[in-house]
């Protein structure tokens, strides 16, 4: 069954509708897909941590991160940036996340193709901004973030690993713990 964001979301970037009211029950009745900063409840587990949509440098990528005391078996989840359009991409059986690790997967449409030893997703994100979800081994939504429309070089991060608040990050911090700038 998809959730009102599911059936909403593809539509109103469809339409190029970048502010948007989206039903209540989405928990992102207020969303505006163009701000520059999402928020995210907290999770009790495995997290969308950063991710970078536009870059000359590298290819598109997400960052997991894991907020708890013990290891995470990513055994069973699941990405995607097609909520109930497509299959979502399985992370290769057999992997774990240890406490305060971070999994970087790169976006670039070369999952089948890959000839390294790093995690490639069959999708690109967009820099124009999208939905971006985490699927937990029950098939249920772990984690999931607006991501907003990215400038070159700026990825989107929650302010601290773990936290709740997204910021822009540049420059980007793959694979490495986020921290935000003070003001």
């Amino acid at each position: 069954m998809l959730t009102a964001i599911q059936r909403t979301l593809p539509l109103l970037l469809l339409l190029g509708c970048s502010e948007a009211r989206l039903p209540a029950d989405t928990g992102l009745a207020d969303a505006d897909l163009d701000a520059p900063a999402a928020e995210a409840a907290p999770s009790e587990g495995l997290v969308l941590n950063e991710l970078l949509a536009d870059s000359a440098e590298s290819e598109d990528w997400i960052e997991l991160y894991n907020p708890t005391s013990a290891p995470i078996s990513l055994d069973g989840f699941a990405l995607t940036d097609a909520l109930g359009e497509e299959e979502p991409w399985a992370l290769p059986a057999g992997l774990a996340l240890e406490p305060g690790g971070h999994l970087l997967i790169w976006c670039d449409d070369a999952a089948a193709e890959a000839e390294d030893d790093a995690l490639h997703a069959p999708f690109k994100l967009s820099k124009d901004g999208e939905a971006v979800a985490l699927i937990d081994p029950s098939g249920g939504l772990a984690d999931e973030v607006l991501l907003p429309a990215s400038p070159p070089e700026q990825s989107w991060g929650r302010a601290a690993d773990g936290d709740p608040a997204w910021v822009p990050f540049a420059p980007p911090t793959p694979a490495a713990p986020n921290a935000a700038a003070a003001d």
